[in-house]
This record gives C-alpha cells, structure tokens and sequence, in this order.
C-alpha cells in the first residue's frame, strides 16, 4: 500500500511540474511575441523618423539641377531629387554647383531618367509625410507597370547613377518574376553564356532535376 502510495504521489508531482513547465513555455512564447511586437513597433517608428530627416521639408530648396540624356533631352530636377543620386551627386561635390551647368548621363536613356525622376519626386514626397505604407503602395504600383526587359533597363541605369535603394528594390523584384522561370529563360535574359558540355550539363540536369522544373 505504502508503495502505492508513493507512486501515485510521484504521478503527481511529475504532472504538476510538466504543468509548470508547459505554462512556463506558454509565458515564454507570450514574452518573445510581445518583445516581437514592440521591436517592430520600434523599428515602424524608425523608419518613419529616417524618412523624415532623409529629405529637405517643401519650400527650403529651390534649388534645380540640368540632367542630360544619353539621348539628348535635358531634365530639369531639384537639387533633393539629384541627392537621391550618388554619380550625380559626386559630380557636384567635385565640379561644384553651378545652376547653368548640365550634367551629362552618358548611360541613362531619357526613359529611364523620366521614370527615375518620378520614382525619386514620389518618394521624397511620401517621405516629407513619413507615410511607409504609401511608399509601399507606390513601389508595388510602380514595379506592375513596368515588364520584365523595362525593369532590367532601369536596374542598368540605377546601377549606373549608384541609386542603392532602388536598385536593390529593382533586383528583388526581378527575383520575384524569374522564380519560376527555366535555366534557358533566365540565361537569355542576363546573356549568361552556358560553359558546360552537353554532357557534363546533362549530368548537372540529372543530379539537379528539381532546379530545371519551369
């Protein structure tokens, strides 16, 4: 009986402690989600002040700067919007500012620059209002209305005026639309050469199956 005894309250003791251990990882989990939370409520609130003071408030520089086309056409921009691009940007520090001066853009066509110019003036404008989530609303609006070639154009001409953001911008949305595409397609598009042999590609193809479905 004694022993019966015993083992029952050991029964007991040992689920009452799996008890404590399943709320204590209850209490757990519920900390780190709230500690999740507040992180990313605090990093929101970041981004937000970043945006703000990443701009010059409307009205405090008149400023223009003269961009020029690699097709000829001359933009006439504000000296924030110029910022946004660092090529440019260099030239001023270097040459110094002078407002009847054009600066030349030998690799951007007068496209790219016109949507260029109206993804920074946008941006800048959202930003002046710390609105992220218009931001993300435009950039998915932007992206939609260009096709696959026209966004690889504009990576070429942000690379170019080492626009960082929208070039990163640019390439994950890339990545997005050539998930799924095949090898063939892909390599086409950034006129990658294929330095296999057909055999050794048949073997990479037979060992990677999976990576040429598409």
């Amino acid at each position: 009986m004694a022993e019966k005894g015993e083992s029952s309250s050991k029964a007991v003791e040992e689920s009452e402690t799996e008890t404590l251990k399943i709320e204590g990882s209850g209490k757990g989990i519920t900390e780190h989600m709230s500690q999740m939370r507040e992180h990313m409520m605090k990093l929101a609130i970041e981004k937000a002040q970043e945006l703000k003071n990443s701009v010059v408030p409307a009205g405090e520089e008149d400023e223009m700067v003269k961009l020029r086309s690699m097709d000829g056409v001359t933009f006439e921009v504000e000296a924030s919007i110029a910022k946004e691009m660092e090529t440019v940007q260099s030239f001023i520090e270097e040459c110094g500012r002078d407002p009847s001066e054009v600066i030349p853009l030998h690799n951007v066509s007068s496209r790219e620059l016109s949507r260029i110019v109206r993804y920074c003036s946008e941006h800048l404008r959202l930003a002046r209002d710390g609105d992220i989530k218009g931001t993300k609303e435009f950039d998915n609006r932007f992206v939609a209305a260009l096709s696959l070639y026209e966004m690889k154009e504009l990576v070429l001409a942000a690379n170019y005026l080492n626009m960082k953001k929208l070039l990163d911008f640019l390439s994950a949305s890339i990545a997005e639309v050539i998930k799924n595409k095949s090898v063939e397609f892909v390599r086409e598009f950034f006129g990658v050469d294929n330095d296999y042999t057909p055999e050794e590609e048949h073997q990479y193809r037979s060992l990677h199956a999976w990576a040429f479905k598409g």
